[in-house]
């Protein structure tokens, strides 16, 4: 061998390889988007409640399309292509959230110039949305429906059900705090939409 610097020629896979997985989803989420409830939600950014079980189906469908259209490794292989577009995660949680899909398919259809997880935008969107509330919160109102903030991210949009299916205590303590179910429904959906509508 001759001394000298080596240059590193692969790194796990290649980065034809990395391309031809990232154009290949690009074009699987464009072909589909009218097919898919998920896709063309986000496709047409109409607001519209993304839940758990669209993600799911959305997230089924991309692995059975091709075992490279799983989340985690196609967000791996965007920061390869373009690691100053992409923010890394920061916890396994963040990393596990069903809610990075989104932001791959906004990514991929060219609705944002970056690609970082929602959880990483969550606490100035919790902070605006309070903001721009219809009416004052109180402190302990924040406090209780702050804790709504990561079941949205980990699973998607939710309402007033969702959340008592996964916790009562917190569903009770919030229809104490604001008043009616039907109070604590409208804005357990308002901070849905705030905290994943597209940047």
């Amino acid at each position: 061998m001759q001394p000298g610097e080596d240059n590193l020629i692969e790194k796990g896979f290649s980065i034809e390889e990395a391309q031809n997985t990232t154009q290949a989803f690009e074009d699987y989420v464009n072909s589909h988007k009218d097919e898919i409830e998920a896709l063309r939600i986000i496709y047409n950014n109409s607001n519209e409640p993304i839940t758990y079980k669209m993600l799911k189906e959305l997230r089924e469908k991309l692995i059975q399309a091709s075992n490279k259209f799983n989340p985690i490794l196609l967000w791996n292989t965007y920061s390869v292509l373009d690691p100053n577009h992409v923010v890394s995660f920061r916890s396994k949680d963040e990393k596990d959230a069903l809610t990075n899909i989104i932001q791959l398919v906004r990514f991929a259809f060219k609705q944002s110039s970056d690609l970082r997880s929602l959880s990483s935008m969550a606490a100035s969107r919790f902070e605006l949305w309070c903001g721009q509330n219809q009416r004052p919160l109180t402190d302990t109102q924040k406090e209780i429906i702050r804790n709504v903030v990561n079941y949205i991210l980990a699973n998607g949009s939710c309402n007033f059900n969702d959340i008592k299916e996964e916790d009562k205590p917190l569903v009770a303590q919030m229809v104490r705090d604001f008043g009616t179910a039907d109070s604590v429904n409208t804005a357990i959906i308002s901070l849905s939409q705030f905290i994943l509508k597209a940047a």
